[in-house]
């Protein structure tokens, strides 16, 4: 199908505009600092990035098969199931809700790489105090990362925020 589009509404005037067309289905929607939009196509199962001034857009992480594979090598070439929530950091470290595997991954902004950066994949609530990775996680829907470094999960599996890392 591929037909959906992200619009932009001009809060002066209420016109409406195409701003990307030709996607598949788009979950949660982030900016960055500068001027790029993130967010997850779950029907090209990817991670996408729009860059607001040069209107153009790019693939960051997917390659739009199923699964929950790739740690470690090219982002591009990494596997998710439903991509549902994204958020960067102020370094510029892309991180992603990968419902239904219970699991958040980290892009990174240094060499594009993609890794596992909390959950087991395995549905459950254990976990706090310790090391994200080794963490069981519900149905993750909402991430927010605060000016301290801190990643909120929002884990409505088990009617939860988490909370990781920090400066």
């Amino acid at each position: 199908e591929n037909n959906r589009q992200i619009l932009e509404i001009s809060a002066t005037t209420q016109n409406i505009s195409t701003v990307v067309a030709g996607l598949g289905f788009v979950e949660r929607m982030v900016l960055d600092g500068s001027g790029n939009m993130y967010f997850g196509d779950e029907g090209n199962i990817t991670i996408d990035k729009y860059n607001l001034s040069t209107k153009t857009l790019s693939i960051i992480a997917g390659n739009g098969t199923l699964g929950n594979s790739g740690d470690g090598g090219p982002a591009t070439s990494a596997q998710f199931e439903d991509p549902m929530s994204v958020v960067v950091d102020a370094a510029g470290n892309v991180y992603v809700a990968n419902q239904p595997t219970y699991t958040i991954r980290k892009i990174s902004a240094a060499n594009q790489t993609i890794s596992t950066y909390a959950g087991t994949g395995s549905d459950g609530y254990t976990g706090d105090g310790g090391s994200a990775i080794l963490a069981e996680m519900g149905f993750l829907t909402d991430l927010l990362i605060d000016n301290n470094g801190y990643l909120y999960v929002g884990d409505n599996g088990n009617n939860a925020v988490r909370k990781i890392g920090g400066t």
